[in-house]
């Protein structure tokens, strides 16, 4: 099967720990008809039937070693209660110390868990368009994975110095109403289901428990894809920034540019240039009389094709990588993206766009060293999230 989930992908989502299976090290749940691997955050089972006598763990370990063997497991129960997977005799742990919350969301009992959000399908590939403006190991923490905004269908990756976001891929439903309208991803999870794409069917379940300071929501985001069952705990939070407002300050800045193949070529070959220069990775954005060049610093110029909609000059600095993600993501489900400025000496954002993918990317006055910039960004961590796209 293409795209198929393998035990592979389960090693991935176990790593090197097994507290998830309340094991001393990283190990498989089998239970003879499923193979499943968990982390902090996560289940990922698949369908794996086997002649076993009860469920086991199998340590990563073993199961490498047995793979090297035969790619495929063939598991041979013995009169002692031991058991050989192709032919080598294995080691395995019982399942009874795996934690509560690990069971809980394997099993999700329907008696206390709840459907939030019904069973809708959607297009996995649409997650990749987003995925590089998430944050990555942030302090913000609930800014390192993709929010699902069901109050207007949205994906959101945000990092405070760019926005992806993809609308109406979501059915639009009313969540707790003390909570936010939305569930956050996490990044592990949602860069493996980007790799998987296809039509995914995915839903949400939550219920009520009790936490140190009185009742509180959990919720479970639950994914059918390729021959894979995900269940996946939301970053638990109640922030996330209002990435509506910098979406609406910028998705209708005055100065339009349509950039055609031959205008994308040249400002991702600039783009791909700057971000040569680990200091000062910056592309210039140059327009006067309604003709558009491209530099980086005095390296390289390029005059673009495409011309904008309103006169007068205009000049902005932008992350070259930030920049060509936007570019990228816009052009996966077509060929024409659109750019949008403003005028004036104060930065603003940059807005990359086609069909139903938006992206703004922070634009400077004057470009700074990525040190300086890292420096303050880590300062200002929590502001930047909320001002520095609006701005």
């Amino acid at each position: 099967m293409k795209n198929a989930v393998t035990l592979k992908h389960l090693f991935k989502v176990v790593g090197r720990k097994g507290q998830a299976l309340g094991s001393e090290e990283a190990c498989i749940y089998f239970d003879g008809r499923h193979a499943v691997g968990a982390n902090g955050e996560a289940t990922v089972s698949i369908d794996c039937p086997l002649q076993i006598s009860k469920p086991t763990l199998i340590p990563v370990s073993e199961l490498k070693t047995a793979l090297i063997a035969n790619p495929e497991l063939h598991f041979e129960p013995e009169s002692d209660g031991g058991l050989r997977i192709n032919g080598i005799r294995v080691c395995q742990h019982s399942p009874e110390a795996m934690p509560d919350e690990t069971r809980e969301i394997l099993d999700l009992d329907k008696q206390l868990w709840r459907v939030a959000v019904r069973p809708f399908r959607m297009d996995g590939s649409r997650y990749a368009q987003v995925l590089t403006a998430m944050g990555v190991k942030d302090v913000r923490f609930y800014l390192n994975g993709l929010y699902l905004d069901f109050a207007t269908g949205a994906i959101v990756g945000l990092d405070g110095k760019r926005l992806h976001l993809v609308e109406d891929v979501l059915p639009t439903a009313a969540l707790a109403p003390e909570r936010k309208q939305g569930v956050i991803l996490p990044g592990a999870m949602a860069r493996m289901l980007a790799d998987l794409g296809g039509v995914q069917e995915v839903f949400v379940m939550e219920r009520e428990a009790p936490g140190p300071k009185g009742m509180l929501w959990q919720r479970v985001i639950c994914v059918g894809a390729a021959n894979a069952k995900f269940r996946i705990r939301e970053i638990a939070s109640d922030t996330f920034p209002n990435y509506r407002d910098a979406f609406d300050r910028n998705k209708t800045l005055p100065i339009n540019v349509v950039l055609d193949a031959a205008s994308i070529q040249h400002l991702l070959a600039v783009a791909g240039i700057a971000q040569t220069n680990p200091n000062r990775p910056y592309v210039t954005i140059e327009g006067e009389a309604r003709q558009i060049r491209v530099r980086h610093q005095e390296r390289v110029v390029r005059e673009l094709p495409a011309r904008y909609q309103e006169g007068g000059a205009f000049v902005v600095h932008a992350n070259g990588a930030y920049l060509t993600d936007a570019i990228r993501a816009a052009q996966r489900f077509g060929s024409t993206v659109r750019m949008r400025f403003q005028h004036g000496d104060e930065p603003r954002g940059i807005y990359v766009g086609a069909q139903d993918f938006h992206s703004i990317v922070m634009a400077r006055k004057e470009p700074e060293d990525e040190e300086v910039e890292s420096r303050e960004s880590a300062t200002d961590a929590e502001s930047a999230s909320t001002t520095a796209l609006a701005s």
